[in-house]
């Protein structure tokens, strides 16, 4: 028989071990049957379990965005100033699996017809499909990096690989439509002013061609009529009658755009202004400089905080004075319209003076003058959709796809290693805790080192006794 002797109040056997472990592991070797059971069910019920789960295909497109080390030197160039930092390339991955993203996408590849989706019934909507799809896509972005990984995951790997490629193309189309629109508001109020003049300056010349032929008046003695003094007050005049008339469609365009700092940067007398581009430059600075810092700093080093808290400032700033900008041209406009009327004053006195070189003169010279300014505002202004018209095809994409969207014949789920794995971790759990609990319950009587531990009794003498019940149903006992 085994001695056992008390240490700490427990009971603990020669060679070290517990009654309670020697207990736990006997109970454990008397229910091996029932341990083995449990760990082949549970592997069993994982292999089931990863049979029946639907395969899962990933499709995965790269895209990188290209604008941090962009300088803005056109009007064109406004929007790509404030692009940069951690925070707008999460939100462009945002934008990326964003609903108005799907539903292009979805409307690109006629996905409502899809056997996929509508299962051979009847077509489904576009907002069907892009709830339906709108959990399979995730855009992220890739840490220290400009690229976004996007992906899909489907049951159909084809479809995985269309899809993703179609978000990837739509939000590219997508980029490319809002560059597009960046001054075309502006410039749509060009074209129409451009058929305003145009319609002005024909008339004028219509008119100076009539009073020609109605006067009968020697174009060749215009040196002679006209006045040095006549004709600076008259190049005055027109040169100020153009710039109000600049100022006024800048003043149109700014009440109109009003609430949009992006449109309102499209605007010459605004994205020109030395308070706007001063601010840009040093907007730009302090961005290079966040982002030299990310690579040294974590986000909450003090150093890290306060150049965002001055990134920050920097752009409250700028966005005041760009919504400022209205009034600004507001001024420059009621400028322009006093000094232009003070010039009309002055040529006007000057044409008394010069009466007495005629009236039909006087009257020429005045239709020659406003056919002067017309056809003045109407190049300048044909000019300026010159400008839109060639700057806007040229102008660099800064999203570029890095890798097309991926096929794989490889499902990622389910994971039949792991789900084996996991099962038999957890019929493993099961079955200790069941051969545990067993154990706690049972109160017969093992051995007489438990019937000692059990009675606080020590044992003089142990015999085994064989009985008709040992016969029978094979149960022993000590005495």
């Amino acid at each position: 028989m085994e001695s056992t002797h008390q240490h700490g109040g427990e009971s603990v056997s020669r060679d070290g071990e517990t009654p309670l472990n020697r207990d736990l592991w006997q109970a454990l070797v008397e229910k091996a049957w029932l341990v083995a059971a449990i760990l082949i069910g549970s592997a069993a019920l994982g292999v089931w379990v990863a049979q029946r789960s639907p395969l899962v295909y990933q499709s995965r497109a790269v895209v990188f965005f290209d604008f941090g080390e962009q300088k803005v030197v056109a009007i064109e160039e406004v929007a790509k100033s404030e692009k940069g930092g951690v925070d707008l390339l999460n939100t462009l991955a945002n934008n990326i699996r964003s609903s108005a993203i799907l539903r292009r996408a979805v409307a690109a590849q006629k996905l409502a017809e899809h056997p996929y989706f509508t299962g051979g019934t009847n077509t489904l909507t576009e907002d069907q499909v892009v709830r339906a799809i709108a959990g399979a896509v995730d855009a992220r972005l890739r840490r220290f990096t400009r690229l976004i990984d996007v992906t899909v995951e489907l049951g159909d790997p084809k479809l995985a690989q269309l899809i993703a490629q179609s978000v990837v193309d739509e939000f590219i189309k997508q980029s490319g439509e809002d560059r597009m629109g960046v001054g075309q508001s502006a410039g749509q109020i060009l074209i129409d002013e451009e058929r305003r003049v145009k319609e002005r300056l024909a008339k004028a010349e219509l008119a100076v061609q009539a009073y020609v032929r109605t006067n009968s008046i020697s174009l060749s003695q215009d040196a002679n009529i006209m006045s040095d003094e006549f004709k600076a007050l008259s190049s005055q005049s027109t040169e100020a009658k153009t710039e109000r008339l600049l100022l006024d469609v800048e003043w149109e365009s700014a009440k109109r755009l009003s609430g949009d700092l992006d449109q309102l940067l499209t605007l010459a007398s605004v994205s020109r202004a030395p308070e706007i581009a001063n601010l840009r430059d040093k907007l730009q600075t302090q961005e290079a400089n966040v982002s030299n810092l990310k690579l040294r700093y974590l986000e909450k080093h003090p150093a890290m905080i306060q150049a965002r808290n001055e990134l920050a400032a920097l752009k409250k700033t700028f966005e005041e004075e760009v919504r400022r900008a209205p009034l600004r041209i507001q001024q420059q406009r009621e400028a322009a319209v006093e000094k232009e009327k003070r010039l009309e004053l002055a040529l006007k006195e000057q044409e008394k003076k010069l009466g007495q070189l005629g009236v039909q003169r006087i009257e020429y010279d005045r239709l020659q003058r406003e056919a002067a300014t017309e056809r003045q505002l109407y190049d300048t202004i044909i000019k300026r959709l010159r400008e839109i018209d060639i700057t806007t095809p040229i102008k660099k994409n800064d999203i570029r796809v890095v890798e097309p969207a991926s096929f794989s014949s490889t499902p990622i789920r389910p994971n039949k290693r792991m789900i084996l794995i996991y099962s038999l971790a957890l019929g493993s759990v099961v079955a200790f805790g069941l051969v545990w609990l067993l154990q706690q319950l049972d109160t017969t009587i093992k051995s007489v080192d438990h019937a000692e531990r059990l009675l606080g009794l020590p044992v003089l003498r142990s015999e085994e006794h064989t009985s008709e019940l040992q016969s029978r149903f094979g149960i022993s006992y000590a005495v």
